[in-house]
């Protein structure tokens, strides 16, 4: 089973943006609103929308920029006056309409970047505070090309003073491989999303399945998880 952009969560999150009844029900009930709503949401939005703090959750949807057309199908059913599953056939319809015109999600998750050729991309989330941002724009002035993939990682934390952690439940199989990218001159963002790019290639993110991987951000930590194991078909 492949990993699909986070439709659901973009969807809920723009409805709160025109919706302020169910932006309120959202921040409290996360994950649980969407099952009220009979909106499916895959594994990886779903931990996303459950462990964001409640600051972060709301400086995005405060953040988070919705077009005409897209407000016509999100207030076409009102929380709290239409009843639940129309609310929820409304954000399908919503979902139906993002998938058909290729709308980017960029705007909410920060960057999403091609990788290597290949259909694996890097999904930010939450933005990065301002602290992170500033050790994220930092130039490497270290090398990580040919260097096995975790000692790359390590390579980053010398340069930043984060810790850089995967996500022991989604961790790739092959870590062993040389990155295959020169780092210096590069950013620390740019280097990480090659990295772990490379990382999900080796891995079987060639095979023209959509993988994600996700970085979530802590206070002096970066924490990467990598798609599930089901969702990479391995060589």
């Amino acid at each position: 089973m492949s990993q699909k952009i986070p439709r659901s969560l973009e969807a809920l999150i723009k409805k709160a943006v025109v919706d302020p009844d169910f932006k309120i029900v959202l921040l409290r009930k996360r994950s649980k609103l969407a099952d009220e709503i009979l909106l499916p949401m895959d594994p990886t939005e779903r931990e996303m929308l459950d462990k964001i703090p409640e600051d972060q959750l709301l400086q995005m949807i405060d953040g988070t920029k919705v077009t005409r057309k897209e407000k016509e199908i999100l207030s076409s059913a009102v929380y709290g006056i239409a009843g639940l599953l129309t609310v929820g056939a409304a954000l399908v319809v919503f979902i139906a309409t993002l998938t058909a015109s290729g709308t980017s999600i960029g705007s909410i998750f920060g960057t999403i970047s091609g990788t290597l050729g290949h259909v694996s991309s890097i999904v930010y989330f939450p933005e990065p505070p301002e602290k992170l941002k500033q050790n994220l724009a930092q130039i490497m002035t270290e090398e990580v090309n040919n260097l096995p993939f975790t000692e790359a990682l390590k390579v980053v934390e010398k340069e930043t003073g984060l810790t850089v952690s995967l996500e022991k439940e989604t961790m790739p199989q092959e870590t062993s491989f040389p990155v295959q990218f020169s780092s210096k001159g590069k950013t620390v963002r740019e280097t990480l999303d090659r990295i772990c790019g490379e990382a999900i290639t080796k891995n079987g993110g060639g095979t023209g399945k959509h993988l994600n991987c996700t970085f979530r951000y802590l206070p002096v930590e970066i924490v990467v998880c990598f798609p599930p194991s089901e969702a990479v078909e391995m060589r």
